[in-house]
């Protein structure tokens, strides 16, 4: 193979007698293919919350806000005091959908079944459909009669918006009890009520993935001359 003329551009060269010409053609080549779509993922906001106190009833038949005096997770929802001072309002710093689910341990030193009411209002107003009734059974002997109740709620907050849970008992026998950590066996303490909220959300689609490579830059025509 013999090179007769040519330059970066163009020209031809030789085989035997045959010339072969070249010219560069410009251009970028094809465009690589778009990466696979992106599986989903989570975003969002959260709170645990629970109280270290017994939580009594004064009287019979009153609402009593629920009051939380420990915050173990936290990240967009808080909680914060009511007009009595009372940590009672969880407070929502960010817009969305949201699952809160309280569990309060009610105890019974009294010798009959009492009916406990649970319910939720949002920014001071009844949630419909909210309330849970649950029945806190009679002491047996001397030991007082215990239930845990789950009460959940789902339901879209505004940005500032807070919730509140309440309860109302028709005795005063019954009151939402903490249980300290145990000795024989090694058991942990037992909250009064146990709270937590919970965004919910998905994104449907993650990002596309990247998209391949360009092609090389440059390819040439080649054209047989014939021979000289």
């Amino acid at each position: 193979i013999m090179i007769v003329d040519g330059s970066g551009t163009g020209g031809y060269t030789k085989i035997g007698t045959d010339n072969i010409a070249f010219t560069e053609t410009a251009g970028a080549g094809a465009q690589g293919i778009t990466g696979a779509q992106g599986a989903g993922g989570t975003v969002a906001y959260w709170g645990g919350f629970l109280s270290t106190s017994n939580q009594t009833a004064a009287s019979t038949n009153t609402a009593y806000a629920i009051s939380y005096n420990t915050t173990f997770v936290s990240n967009g929802v808080n909680i914060s005091n009511d007009t009595n001072g009372n940590p009672t309002k969880i407070n929502f710093q960010y817009g969305g959908t949201y699952q809160s689910a309280i569990d309060p341990q009610f105890q019974n030193t009294g010798n009959a079944n009492v009916d406990v009411t649970i319910w939720a209002t949002i920014n001071g107003t009844i949630a419909p459909n909210s309330a849970s009734v649950v029945t806190v059974p009679a002491k047996s002997g001397s030991t007082p009669g215990q239930v845990l109740n789950n009460l959940l709620l789902t339901g879209p907050f505004n940005s500032g918006d807070y919730l509140q849970f309440w309860w109302s008992t028709p005795s005063t026998n019954v009151s939402m009890y903490y249980t300290a950590a145990g000795t024989s066996p090694t058991t942990p303490a037992s909250p009064s009520v146990f709270l937590v909220v919970s965004q919910v959300t998905y994104t449907q689609l993650g990002p596309t993935g990247a998209t391949g490579p360009t092609g090389a830059a440059n390819y040439w025509d080649i054209l047989m001359l014939g021979g000289m």
